[in-house]
Parts: C-alpha cells; sequence; structure tokens
C-alpha cells in the first residue's frame, strides 16, 4: 500500500498512530488541526506531551541503573576492579552535569564536547 493509500485508510477508519500523523503532516498531507479532528485523541496527547517539563532530572536513579548494568556487563560482576573503577568515572559525570545542568535536555554535544577539551587538557600525561 502506498503511502498515499495509508493516509486514506487512516482517514476512512479514523485510526492511524502518532508517527504516521506525524509524518502527513510534515509532508502537509494533512494539517494539524485537521489531524486533530480526524484522529480522536491527536490534540490531547500533543498538548499534554507540550506540557510535560520535567524541573530537574534524576541524575541518581541514572547513576543507580548505570551501576547495576557495569555490575552485569562487567568480568567479575560488582566487586571487580573495572567496575569500581567505571562507577567512579561515572559518578564525576553524574556530579557535573548535577551541578551545570538540572535538567538534562539544556545539555548539548557542543556543550559535551566542550568540557570533554577542559578535562584533556587536566589530565594531561606528564611523563
Amino acid at each position: 500500500m502506498t503511502m498515499i493509500g495509508g493516509l486514506e485508510v487512516a482517514t476512512k477508519t479514523r485510526v492511524a498512530n502518532r508517527t504516521d500523523i506525524e509524518d502527513w503532516i510534515q509532508r502537509t498531507w494533512l494539517s494539524v488541526d485537521e489531524a486533530g479532528e480526524i484522529f480522536e485523541g491527536y490534540s490531547e496527547t500533543e498538548n499534554r506531551l507540550r506540557k510535560v517539563q520535567f524541573e530537574t532530572t534524576d541524575y541518581d536513579s541514572i547513576l543507580r541503573s548505570y551501576e547495576n548494568s557495569s555490575a552485569d556487563i562487567v568480568k567479575g560482576g560488582a566487586q571487580s576492579r573495572d567496575h569500581r573503577k567505571h562507577l567512579s568515572q561515572a559518578r564525576q559525570v553524574i556530579q557535573w552535569l548535577k551541578d551545570d545542568f538540572p535538567k538534562l535536555e539544556d545539555l548539548t554535544p557542543e556543550m559535551i564536547r566542550e568540557k570533554l577539551s577542559v578535562m584533556k587538557g587536566t589530565y594531561t600525561d606528564e611523563s
């Protein structure tokens, strides 16, 4: 079935997934208003998604998840030297993120590159 055919079937049945609806809107085959009228719940879902804003990121939860994952992956488990080394590095990264980016969504790739550049300058080999 062609993409246009998929749109035709969806508008007749009034059933489509959000990804398809957004694709049709992007291709200008359907306006946002039309999508809201045709597909029940589309407008409400979009409004809810826009309203969801996290005040802060739960970095402690991220660190716990990383700790569990590392313990499962690293040879020797939670007691291994590699696991402890990984956690030490992860704690430093999490602390930086907590201090500078309470909301992770504010972090950009350029900011990460900048931090890495500073770190490389700080931790050079002086042998």
